[in-house]
């Protein structure tokens, strides 16, 4: 399990948070585990704010929601790190502004910026397989405040249209999650609300025999590593309280983008990326009327309209103008920056917007230690195309294989064209040179479907070079140049191929040479 997924939810006071008082800032941490623990995860970050800030000195303090709820009203936190959902109930309550970073928790070498919630059986309750099988059981959780150990898997029964669970189905166990699980094995619960990886974390720490769950509404995702029942939804957010100034959130936002990954002390890492999008947590906790949106306000709309309406429609006449004139004022500037963008013939990204996108791209991988791939796309005896057929007949060519192209990749990658008949493609978070070449192979395939012009039946197909980030450059310019490389010797072997490229193997020295 992620080192800091469970980063919220622990009751109880560190005894050193008293301590902080001397200090010029103050960072507030939910608590994980135990607040030693939590606080021995954190004290790297700490640390390595104060050594970036220079002339500031940060400390930790560790506490449960409500402590923060009241530091925060007091100005005794200038930062805090907490949960998601208990963010969106902080940011209602005490008018927190946005967030400056999203934490990413590494596993194993691999950087997790996103967490869900598993649903957890007995493996011989053959009667509960799915999500309609919870209606009436016993279900134990962690706390109602836990997004991904109760409010997850509530979003999962009502999008399944099912009824959710009253009060006296669910028994809130308390932190540490391995008390939902251990009621589940004795029997004390039907089923168990955890956060995903969870079981994971029990199976390798030898708490748990392998085969003694099953999980209800198991999500198929292969690039995460652990087995979940509900959507996946953002790590834990750092936030900035109102009283701080904004040039000094600038610095510790800059900083927290550009830390490297920090020892948790259990053998993981973490760090910060950009801040994600918490909306989609508040639309669950306001569907599922979760506090703070368990109530209705006592002045409601109709009172509003009841003293407001001619100021209203006044207002709603103007708005309506304004947004008007401001939605046309978007749509053209989009449409003029998705001109200067892209290529006008087949709509792919145009040269100047690949080149962007692989730097940035590059860049995260680069952080991330990830693998990219770049294909090198030309169409074989295109040019013949154009002197027979016409330049009409190479256009419509030309537009039905870049449609073709991208059905062929994910919608996480991109392709582009940067002139003439060549393409680029490039693809993202790649497993290795087998995983790009499938990709490359499926090009090729759809390249050879006919193509109906004016004039006649066109059938083409491609030569493919491939080079991977980094093992064979570090920009796109090696990247590209190499991918040339790939494609021009599968070229003189004939075309119609893909080939990764291959380092020339060393030359012999001269003398050694001669004397052969």
């Amino acid at each position: 399990m992620m080192a800091l997924s469970a980063l919220w939810l622990l009751p109880g006071t560190h005894p050193a948070a008293a301590a902080s008082g001397d200090t010029d800032l103050t960072i507030g941490v939910v608590k994980n585990h135990s607040p030693d623990v939590t606080l021995r995860q954190m004290q790297t970050l700490a640390d390595y704010l104060s050594a970036g800030l220079g002339d500031t000195r940060v400390s930790l303090r560790v506490m449960d929601l409500d402590e923060i709820d009241a530091a925060s009203a007091r100005h005794q936190l200038d930062f805090l790190l907490t949960s998601p959902s208990q963010y969106v109930q902080l940011k209602r309550r005490n008018g927190l502004s946005g967030a400056l970073a999203t934490l990413v928790a590494g596993e194993g070498g691999k950087p997790l910026s996103a967490i869900g919630g598993a649903i957890v059986v007995r493996a011989d309750r053959n009667d509960i397989r799915t999500l309609a099988d919870l209606a009436t059981r016993r279900i134990a959780a962690a706390a109602p405040q836990s997004l991904g150990g109760y409010q997850a898997q509530l979003w999962a029964l009502h999008d399944a249209g099912l009824p959710l669970p009253n009060a006296g189905q669910i028994e809130f166990a308390g932190l540490p999650q391995d008390r939902v699980v251990d009621l589940v094995l004795r029997g004390k619960a039907d089923a168990g609300f955890v956060l995903g990886g969870i079981v994971e974390e029990m199976v390798r720490n030898g708490r748990l025999e392998p085969d003694a769950l099953k999980f209800i509404n198991a999500q198929a995702l292969p690039d995460y590593p652990y087995t979940v029942s509900t959507y996946l939804y953002p790590q834990a957010p750092f936030v900035v309280l109102p009283h701080v100034s904004e040039s000094l959130s600038r610095r510790v936002a800059a900083l927290l983008l550009s830390m490297p990954a920090q020892p948790d002390g259990s053998g993981n890492h973490y760090a910060f990326t950009i801040p994600a999008d918490y909306a989609g947590v508040e639309e669950i906790m306001r569907e599922l009327r979760l506090p703070p949106f368990d109530t209705l306000p006592r002045f409601g709309l109709h009172d509003v309209w009841h003293q407001y309406q001619w100021e209203m429609l006044a207002a709603s006449s103007a708005a309506f103008v304004i947004a008007t004139l401001v939605l046309m004022l978007l749509l053209r500037n989009r449409e003029i920056r998705y001109m200067a963008q892209h290529d006008a013939l087949t709509g792919l990204a145009n040269r100047a917007l690949f080149t962007d996108l692989v730097a940035s791209t590059i860049a995260a991988a680069r952080r991330d230690h990830g693998v990219l791939a770049l294909l090198l796309i030309d169409l074989d005896h295109f040019k013949s195309v154009n002197d027979t057929l016409g330049h009409a007949a190479g256009d419509v060519v030309l537009a039905q294989f870049a449609s073709r192209l991208r059905s062929a990749i994910r919608e996480s990658d991109t392709a582009a064209r940067i002139g003439g008949d060549e393409f680029m493609v490039l693809l993202r978070n790649v497993h290795d040179a087998a995983d790009a070449l499938r990709v490359a192979e499926k090009i090729r395939a759809v390249s050879k479907q006919p193509v109906v012009t004016e004039r006649q039946t066109v059938t083409l197909s491609v030569s493919i070079g491939v080079a991977l980030y980094p093992e064979h450059g570090s920009g796109l310019e090696d990247l590209s140049r190499r991918a040339d490389e790939a494609m021009y010797q599968m070229k003189t072997a004939g075309r119609d191929a893909v080939a990764l490229y291959r380092p020339a193997p060393p030359q012999p020295p001269a003398d050694a040479a001669s004397a052969a």
